[in-house]
């Protein structure tokens, strides 16, 4: 027991001494003298004696620390609690031995998630990192790198700016303001530039109407581009072309000009001729085959019926009188010369006639080429001193259509087509002195042809090339050689084509098969252009056609489903262009 309480007593006496072991005269230093220290230490010891130095004598020195520590142990580890993992994290501080570099934040230990260039180490490893967390190629600005925005790949120095979206993608310190480099700041930074993305969008640009785009950023797009006073279709006007003045609803529109001559006759191949004067001759059958004259003189139709006849085909004298051949069970000629109609009979077989055609020479003296149904011979009447004389030109070689017209040094051009199974276009003359006939083209061609010679007396056909419907062809001799070319992949002429010339310019018309369409064609050196008459079904059979002398285009031309015949007028020349918005292109 003594001995427990005497080192309890010494275990006492040292904890309250601040005497060193070898303080032998207990006046607070390790010398032997027993004068105070000369260091004026002015601590001052609290404890539970109140002197100075915690044991039961008065300090000599002048030590008065007052050293207030209030540390706590709390969980006996011998480590004051404040630095014993003061923010919880489960890791002690560096003070107090442990490894947290940082015990103020629970979010720095030995092993946190690194946030990557935030200026903090959290996993205690010494260093932020890593410095390239985009993996873009560039390190962040924290750790001395060039790049703004290590939370995005894309966005480091050399990436392509976007312009006007708040973002610095290219670490230029600046967002681009002008993207399209057009001049003109983009709207989000308080420039005008209603689109920076497109060049071409800025004020004062030009704007395009009806393409729903506000090209001159004004707020809305331009309805009426053309300011012909009509809205684009785009924006539910009516205007069909915004960019010409000239198409809009009210525009006049030059298309042909078609009226009714003659109503359910049941009219077949028709012929026309135009006077001096611009009287227009046409020249008919009717349903009980009689020959029909229509003739206008700008009053309207009138109708005179010489006879029983089919098939006409007409010519016109230097006086205005008419000359007609056409057969019924014969071949017929009718003129009104004399002031009354006249009937004569070049040909009195009753297969001759089939069909025919008349041209007549400087004398006004008619020359009427026809066919025989039967011997298929063709042939040419002429009448020299009121007598009919008849030749043939050509055996077996056809009779649907026959063609014939003078050149300028009187000599005859003949058109046919071959009659054996209709296999070739041909063409006959005598301006060697006898007749020669050659082919233009053997190729499987259609039924009908038309000839005419142009204003170089160049003999010129249309027909269907290919032995289809389709495509309607043009052939010209020049220098003894037959060329063709396609007028029109459209039509057809194998329901009576017509071809006519002015001067250097050539007009066909011709039945367009698929649409069941009148189609006319143009060419003026330049090329052919072509456009629809008329839409309605099956209109555009038996077409003729003839030139005023004012360079007006005439056509006649029947409709099978109604029965009718019409004449169309040729107002201006195709463009190609819907002026007056009517869904129909001339």
């Amino acid at each position: 027991m003594r001995t427990v309480l005497f080192l309890a007593f010494l275990a006492c006496a040292g904890c309250g001494s601040r005497r060193g072991a070898g303080d032998a005269d207990g006046d607070g230093d390790v010398d032997a003298d027993a004068g105070s220290d000369a260091d004026s230490d002015t601590d001052s010891d609290t404890d539970s004696d109140s002197d100075t130095d915690s044991d039961s004598d008065a300090d000599s020195d002048a030590d008065s620390d007052s050293d207030s520590d209030s540390d706590s142990d709390s969980d006996s580890d011998g480590d004051a609690d404040a630095c014993d993992d003061e923010d919880g994290d489960g890791y002690r501080c560096l003070a107090a031995g442990g490894d947290d570099c940082d015990d103020e934040t629970g979010s720095t230990y030995p092993g946190a998630e690194e946030v990557a260039c935030d200026g903090v180490d959290q996993d205690c490893d010494g260093v932020d990192s890593p410095a390239d967390l985009d993996g873009d190629g560039f390190d962040c600005a924290e750790a001395g790198g060039p790049d703004c925005d290590e939370g995005s790949r894309f966005i480091h120095p050399g990436v392509l700016e976007v312009g006007c979206d708040g973002i610095d993608q290219d670490c230029d310190g600046a967002d681009w303001l002008d993207a399209d480099l057009d001049g003109f700041d983009c709207e989000e930074r308080g420039g005008d530039d209603c689109n920076d993305r497109v060049w071409a969008i800025h004020p004062g640009a030009v704007e395009i109407g009806c393409d729903w785009t506000d090209q001159d950023c004004d707020g809305e797009d331009l309805v009426d581009w053309d300011g012909d006073g009509f809205d684009c279709e785009a924006v539910g006007g009516a205007d069909c072309d915004d960019g010409d003045p000239g198409v809009n609803p009210e525009a006049r529109e030059l298309d042909p000009i078609v009226d009714l001559v003659d109503a359910d006759i049941s009219v077949g191949e028709s012929s026309m001729a135009i006077g001096e004067d611009g009287t227009i001759f046409l020249a008919y059958a009717s349903s009980d085959d009689d020959l029909v004259v229509a003739t206008d003189e700008g009053l309207g139709w009138s109708f005179e019926r010489p006879g029983k006849c089919v098939e006409p085909r007409m010519a016109l004298d230097a006086g205005g009188s008419i000359h007609l051949s056409c057969r019924y069970f014969e071949l017929r000629y009718f003129t009104n010369a004399g002031g009354a109609w006249e009937l004569e009979t070049p040909d009195a077989d009753i297969n001759a006639g089939m069909p025919s055609a008349i041209a007549l020479d400087e004398a006004g003296q008619p020359h009427i080429v026809y066919g025989h149904g039967l011997s298929h011979v063709l042939s040419i009447a002429t009448k020299v001193a009121e007598t009919w004389i008849s030749e043939p030109i050509a055996d077996d070689s056809g009779i649907y259509p026959a063609w014939i017209a003078f050149d300028g040094a009187g000599a005859r051009h003949v058109g046919f087509v071959r009659f054996s199974l209709f296999t070739g276009v041909r063409y006959a003359s005598d301006a060697t002195g006898s007749w020669v006939v050659e082919d233009v083209d053997s190729d499987g061609v259609s039924r009908w042809t038309a000839f005419t010679l142009d204003s170089a007396d160049v003999p010129q056909a249309v027909y269907t090339s290919g032995g289809g419907l389709v495509p309607v062809a043009r052939a010209a001799r020049e220098d003894d050689i037959w060329s063709s070319e396609v007028i029109d992949p459209r039509g057809s002429a194998n329901w009576g084509p017509a071809v006519a010339a002015d001067g250097a310019t050539l007009h066909a018309a011709y039945y367009d098969p698929d649409d069941d369409d009148l189609r006319y064609a143009r060419n003026d050196g330049a090329g052919w252009t072509a456009a629809t008459v008329g839409s309605s079904e099956d209109r555009g059979w038996y077409v003729s056609m003839a030139v005023a002398p004012d360079g007006v285009v005439h056509l006649a031309f029947h409709d099978q489903h109604d029965r009718d015949l019409y004449h169309a007028v040729i107002t201006a020349p195709p463009d190609g262009i819907d002026e007056d918005c009517d869904g129909l292109v001339w």
